[in-house]
């Protein structure tokens, strides 16, 4: 009902999707223009052009102001020139210069030529002289000087001069020249007009220097534009002084640029706004205000004689003019030096367009996507609508056909929808009908036929009866029931069932039930699934099967012999003590290992050995507490554990008890007689041995290992120290055969002292281990010979010793003439091969290796013989650590040395004990006469060393003269100096 309830019309399912596709479409595309911000780029854009060109134009009116307009160097020089000349003739007066017309007509006549030529050569609108030499805040009197005129530079008059005018010039001037006067012609230039803003500031600006500057660096850009006096054009000029070499500022001499004409140098049109913007060329008079200067032609005059630009005007570069915005593109004009008296004007370029007028195309753009945006939405939103209508159609006709045949209980005749899918799905249900009616008619059939019995129930939401199968309760032991069951009936029946009989929950929808109403027992499976509106119950017989299980599983914990656990159920009972430990309190694990199973089997055959095993098995399991697990783990081993109780000496006593009773009990073996039962038990106690189950294990089979190698038949504990013991002595065990498996030994070489003058003559090679725990030469003797390998640790011995000692002669780090000692075990020899192979390798240093024989060993005649037998042999020997070994007289006489090493026990302390020194006289009187030499070797102190020379030793050994090192040291300096100091005395 529920899921009815939330379904949905076929029209509303699709048109819903489609609509939202519809919207996200629209929103990803308004979105994507707003996020890429196309509107905002195509303004950039429009800007970033504006500018451009903006600076193209600044650049081409600066370079022309800079290098064309205002270069007028040349011409200035010229009237200098001209002007010293004429003074220098005495043609004309500096104090009368500029007083009248008359007295200035002849430097203007003079110069009037040059001046027509540079105004040619420039393309300005006009050029320009105006003479004065007082300081024209005390006289602003008409000024004498000549202005002529070109309105327009871009055309050639045929006529000489024809498209010039004169607008000021004396009238003398005027006559000489062939160039008509316009129509507000003067003779002089009226101060007391705008005229003045052609002379005032560069003037005066180089008429009060007191340290003159090139004239060049007081031009001056006139910053408004100005008319002449009576005359409508307007004009801006550019004027610098004109000074003689002495400094005397008499003038100035200027170009003038029509603004008519400045106004064609900045065409509007390409600024590519419909003619719609405007050059504005201006001064900054300070961060916000500026001056107008010249003007395009969109924007009139009076609009721009003076304008503000927005505060924020260099973020944006937006002005407001008569209501409207005006974007600005602004471009500084240099045409000042830095260093020059107005070089803080500052001339602007703008391009000056209407905001809306700029941005125009990318307005035009946006109202082009939102319509195109709109329309493709109205487009799509009626096709949702058709499409939605005509699929829901055909699904709504097919939906009813469906319905009508359901209640007819019938198989459906469908109609095609034309829509191939839904068709196939038609034609599917028809099929699927059939089929349905067909399965259930052979699935009756087959649960009537089945050996195994099957029985079910379904449950429908809202349905008054239980479909229940008629073997359903007759499975579960219930007969006799009539059906069909009403829900209250069935429930009735169900919880006789879970009364009466034996429940095994599995989980929630799993339980399996034991009958016991039939002869033997019964195990039923019940499943059950729950649904939104129906359950669905299965009973299945699995008597078989169950059973099954229950012996694989004794079979998989037992032990089939004793009926014991075995090692894995075991292990799995240990593994859950220890991980819920609270159990276990004071607890003790047994290990059992049966003694004389191996005589029962070897003499009566196995069959009395599993008797024996059994019977063993049956003991332990009778005499122990209840809270024991007990296992046999292998054949003739057994596990006790033996938990929960409350201090260890109760569980020992139960131990003690169990090994008492089995002592006493026997069994009969197939001669009549009688074999006590007997077994060997190791204990580990848990907490104070360990707290973990492997490591109580380790313990109690070595406490058990104890007790089968002392007194079989007993109980012993785990003795801690003891193990540490026996696993130290493995380890220098399992060491001893890395040493001789990996030959890790190095040898340390000792030097030798002639007694007579401390010089060396031979060393003694020291054995040292590179083990970490075996390091003791004694030690590795004592193992070696426990292990009866000492013929490999004589085999490393001489052949290390020999090729290190080698290869330091080689290297030149021991004389080459020194004599080699090697230390050899007396009771062992190399064999037959490994004695050729030393001949083989060492033969040309054989002749200076002293076999070095101890007496920790007895000496052995045989091994004498094959060492005195050996290829190339030198024949000699030495006797090591006299007075300390076996049989010290004995070996002196069967080995004949011909070096004794007198035991550095005897040498310690000799200086004080004169029994150690008879000792010492005697052995070197003994040697002495058999042509034998005597070692005292570990030498440590000076009182030793001086004793030793007194009792006539014939060579010294000991850390007092060098230590033993890898790369033999020099003797110390001391004990050179104690043997020379000996001998000079006596």
């Amino acid at each position: 009902m529920n899921k009815m309830e939330n379904s949905k019309t076929v029209y509303r399912t699709i048109l819903r999707p489609l609509l939202i596709v519809l919207l996200v479409e629209i929103v990803l595309m308004t979105g994507s223009y707003w996020f890429l911000g196309i509107n905002g780029q195509l303004n950039k854009n429009a800007r970033d052009i504006l500018i451009q060109q903006t600076e193209n134009r600044k650049s081409y009116l600066q370079n022309e102001m800079i290098q064309k307009w205002s270069n007028l160097s040349t011409i200035s020089q010229t009237i200098n020139e001209r002007t010293q000349q004429l003074i220098d003739q005495d043609v004309i007066s500096l104090q009368t210069l500029d007083s009248s017309s008359k007295a200035s007509a002849p430097l203007l006549n003079e110069i009037s030529k040059e001046l027509i030529s540079t105004l040619y050569s420039k393309e300005t609108t006009g050029i320009f002289v105006i003479l004065n030499t007082h300081d024209l805040r005390e006289n602003k009197d008409n000024k004498p000087g000549i202005y002529i005129r070109n309105d327009d530079p871009s055309t050639v008059s045929v006529k000489e001069y024809g498209d010039l005018l004169l607008e000021k010039a004396p009238v003398e001037v005027v006559r000489s020249l062939n160039i008509s006067t316009d129509t507000h012609w003067e003779s002089t230039f009226d101060l007391s007009t705008e005229e003045n803003t052609l002379l005032y500031k560069p003037f005066e600006k180089a008429y009060h220097d007191k340290i003159k500057m090139e004239a060049k660096e007081y031009g001056y850009w006139n910053e408004k534009s100005y008319h002449l006096k009576n005359n409508e054009n307007s004009a801006i000029s550019y004027s610098m002084p004109l000074i003689l070499p002495d400094g005397t500022v008499y003038g100035v001499v200027g170009v003038e640029l029509l603004t008519s004409y400045l106004e064609n140098l900045m065409p509007i049109d390409e600024l590519k706004n419909d003619n719609q913007g405007s050059y504005v060329l201006s001064v900054e008079t300070n961060a916000q205000h500026n001056s107008l200067v010249v003007s395009s032609a969109s924007l009139k005059r009076k609009q721009l004689k003076k304008f503000y630009l927005t505060e924020d005007y260099d973020k944006n570069n937006f002005v407001f003019l008569n209501g409207k915005e005006y974007y600005a593109a602004i471009q500084n004009l240099d045409i000042y030096n830095s260093n020059g008296p107005f070089s803080k004007q500052q001339w602007q370029l703008m391009s000056l367009v209407e905001r809306n007028q700029l941005y125009s195309f990318a307005n035009h753009f946006f109202y082009l996507q939102i319509s195109m945006i709109i329309l493709g939405g109205i487009v799509s939103l009626i096709g949702i609508f058709y499409v939605s209508r005509k699929i829901s159609g055909s699904i709504s006709r097919l939906s009813k056909e469906v319905d009508n045949s359901r209640l007819v209980k019938e198989i459906p005749e469908l109609h095609a929808t034309g829509i191939q899918e839904i068709d196939q799905f038609s034609s599917a249900i028809i099929d699927l009908s059939q089929e349905v009616l067909e399965t259930s008619t052979k699935f009756l059939n087959i649960m009537n036929m089945a050996s195994i019995d099957i029985g079910g129930y379904e449950i429908k939401k809202g349905s008054k009866n239980v479909y229940v199968t008629d073997n359903f309760f007759l499975l579960l032991g219930i007969d006799k029931v009539t059906l069909p069951l009403t829900y209250e009936q069935f429930e009735e029946l169900f919880k006789e069932v879970e009364r009466d009989y034996q429940v095994e929950i599995k989980n929630e929808n799993e339980r399996i039930y034991c009958i016991k109403k039939y002869v033997g027992l019964r195990y039923v499976r019940l499943k059950m699934r729950k649904e939104a509106d129906r359950e669905i119950g299965i009973a299945e017989d699995i008597t078989t099967s169950y059973l099954e299980r229950q012996r694989i599983e004794h079979e998989r914990d037992y032990d089939v012999l004793t009926g014991l656990y075995n090692r894995f159920s075991f292990q799995r009972h240990m593994d859950y003590l220890f991980e819920h430990s609270e159990q276990l309190k004071n607890a003790a694990l047994v290990m059992i290992d049966l003694d004389n199973l191996k005589k029962i089997n070897d003499a009566f055959g196995h069959d009395w050995g599993d008797n024996y095993i059994r019977q063993c098995g049956k003991c332990f399991q009778e005499n122990v507490p209840e809270k024991t697990i007990c296992a046999r783990v292998s054949g003739d081993e057994f596990y006790l554990f033996l938990y929960g109780f409350d201090n260890q000496e109760e569980i020992r006593q139960r131990l003690i008890s169990m090994t008492s009773i089995m002592q006493h009990r026997t069994v009969l073996l197939p001669n009549g007689n009688k074999m006590n039962l007997s077994a060997s038990i190791g204990i580990s106690w848990y907490p104070q041995d360990s707290i973990y189950f492997d490591f109580l294990k380790k313990y109690a089979d070595f406490a058990m290992y104890q007790v089968k190698k002392s007194t079989k038949g007993n109980l012993a504990e785990f003795d801690k120290a003891l193990y540490e013991d026996e696993k130290h002595d493995r380890q220098m065990h399992l060491e001893f055969y890395q040493l001789i498996e990996k030959e890790q030994l190095t040898y340390h070489f000792q030097p030798i002292l002639s007694a007579k003058n401390g010089e060396i003559i031979a060393y003694e090679a020291l054995m040292r281990s590179q083990l970490a725990t075996l390091k003791n030469p004694e030690m590795i003797l004592r193992i070696a010979r426990e292990e009866n390998k000492l013929e490999d640790v004589e085999r490393i011995c001489i052949f290390k010793s020999t090729e290190t000692f080698d290869q330091l002669r080689k290297n030149k780090l021991v004389k080459e003439d020194a004599l080699l000692f090697i230390n050899s075990i007396a009771s062992v020899s190399l064999n037959d091969e490994d004695r050729e192979r030393f001949h083989r390798y060492f033969s040309h240093i054989q002749s200076q290796i002293v076999v070095e024989v101890t007496e920790e060993e007895n000496m052995s005649e045989e091994a004498l013989i094959r060492k005195r037998g050996t290829k190339g042999f030198s024949g000699m020997f030495a006797l090591d650590d006299y007075g300390s070994g076996y049989n010290t007289e004995i070996n002196l006489l069967n080995l004949s040395p011909k070096y004794i090493k007198i035991d550095l026990t005897i040498v310690r302390n000799i200086d004080k004990d004169f029994d150690k020194q008879q000792l010492v006289s005697n052995i070197v009187e003994y040697a002495h006469q058999r042509e034998g030499y005597i070692i005292a070797e570990g030498i440590e102190t000076k009182e030793e060393l001086l004793k030793v020379l007194e009792l006539g030793v014939d060579y010294l050994q000991g850390y007092y003269l060098s230590y033993p090192q890898l790369n033999p040291q020099e003797v110390s300096n001391e004990s050179i100096k104690t043997i020379e100091n000996y001998w000079k005395k006596r």
